[in-house]
C-alpha cells in the first residue's frame, strides 16, 4: 500500500499506526488519548502544518543521506502485525531483509534535531519507534534527524517492558474505537467557559433538571399507585384511560445460534455525533468521561 494516498489514509483511520503511540501513551504535546479517538471516530483529516509539509518534502533526500551514511538500503512498508491485526506501521524505511528499520525525522524545531546530536531520542517519539519494531520484528530501529543538510543517527532496539505497556494501551485504545466508548478525558479536553452568558444559561439547566427529575420521580409514585387501584381491570375516570397490553420482548442475539462469530458491527449504521450535557464540578474535571 502507497502513504499518504486516500486508501492509506482510511486504512490506517481503523487501525493502530505508529504515530497514535505517543498520544495513546500520553507522550504526545498535541493530542490526548481523546483527541486520537475523535480523529479515529469522526474521521476529522489531520490538519497539514509547516512541520509536517518539511517532514514529507525533506523525507526523499533525508532517505538518501541515510543510505549514504550507513550503506543500507532501505524502502518504506506499510506493515500490519502478523497477530494482531489491527496494529500497524507505515515505515520511513525497512531493509530487503527486515532486520533493520528506520524513522525520519526532519523537525523545525532545532532543539528537537539537538537531542538526536546528543545521542537520544526525544521522549514524545519514543513510543512512535517502539510501535515499528513491534509491528515489523526488526532487530533494531534507526532514529534518524535530518536538518536539511546532515543527518544524525541514533540506534535502539525492543525495550520489553515499554513494549508491553504499548500493546496494553493501544488493545485498549482499540477497544474504545470500536465500543464507541471515549477514553478518559483530561481537562485539556475541554473549552472552560466561564462567562455570563453561558454561566446564566447552564443554571437555568440545571433547574430545569432538577425539576425534572422531581417530576419524574412523582409521576412513577403516582403511576404505581393507579396501576395497583386498577387491578385487572382496564379504566377510565378522572380523565385518564387506562388499557392493558402485552409488550414483546427483547430479542437477546446473544442467544441466537446462528449469530455466534459473526462480527453485526458491519451491519451498523454509520457512527453519529451526539452531546451529552450533565452537571461537574471544576475539581472533578479530569474524572469526567
Amino acid at each position: 500500500m502507497e502513504q499518504n494516498t486516500p486508501e492509506w489514509l482510511e486504512f490506517r483511520r481503523n487501525k493502530i499506526g505508529a504515530s497514535d503511540a505517543p498520544a495513546i501513551m500520553g507522550e504526545s504535546p498535541w493530542d490526548t488519548p481523546y483527541q486520537l479517538w475523535e480523529k479515529k471516530i469522526y474521521n476529522k483529516p489531520a490538519e497539514q502544518n509547516r512541520a509536517m509539509a518539511r517532514g514529507t518534502a525533506l523525507e526523499p533526500a533525508a532517505r538518501s543521506v541515510f543510505e549514504k551514511m550507513t550503506g543500507l538500503h532501505v524502502m518504506p512498508k506499510v506493515m500490519v502485525h502478523p497477530e494482531r491485526d489491527w496494529q500497524m506501521a507505515s515505515l520511513d524505511g525497512i531493509t530487503f531483509d527486515g532486520s533493520i528499520i528506520v524513522e525520519i525525522k526532519c523537525p523545525t524545531n532545532m532543539d528537537i534535531h539537538e537531542i538526536a546530536v546528543n545521542g537520544k531520542i526525544p521522549d514524545h517519539y519514543k513510543s512512535q519507534v517502539q510501535h515499528q519494531l513491534i509491528v515489523s520484528g526488526a532487530l533494531k530501529a534507526i532514529y534518524f534527524s535530518f536538518d536539511g543538510e546532515k543527518g544524525v543517527i541514533v540506534e535502539t532496539s525492543i525495550e520489553a517492558d515499554r513494549a508491553s505497556m504499548i500493546i496494553e494501551k493501544e488493545e485498549a485504545f482499540y477497544k474504545c474505537m470500536q465500543t464507541l466508548e471515549p477514553p478518559k478525558m483530561m481537562e485539556k479536553d475541554y473549552a472552560i467557559r466561564e462567562d455570563f452568558e453561558w454561566n446564566l444559561i447552564a443554571d437555568e439547566w440545571m433547574q430545569i433538571g432538577k425539576s425534572l427529575k422531581d417530576i419524574e420521580e412523582r409521576e412513577e409514585i403516582l403511576r404505581k399507585k393507579l396501576i395497583a387501584m386498577a387491578g385487572d381491570h382496564n379504566t377510565i375516570g378522572g380523565g385518564i384511560q387506562m388499557t392493558r397490553f402485552p409488550s414483546k420482548g427483547r430479542v437477546d442475539y446473544d442467544a441466537i445460534p446462528e449469530l455466534k462469530g459473526i462480527n453485526l458491527d458491519q451491519y451498523r449504521k454509520p457512527a453519529c455525533q451526539k452531546w451529552r450535557i450533565s452537571a461537574c464540578k471544576p475539581k472533578d474535571l479530569n474524572d469526567t468521561t
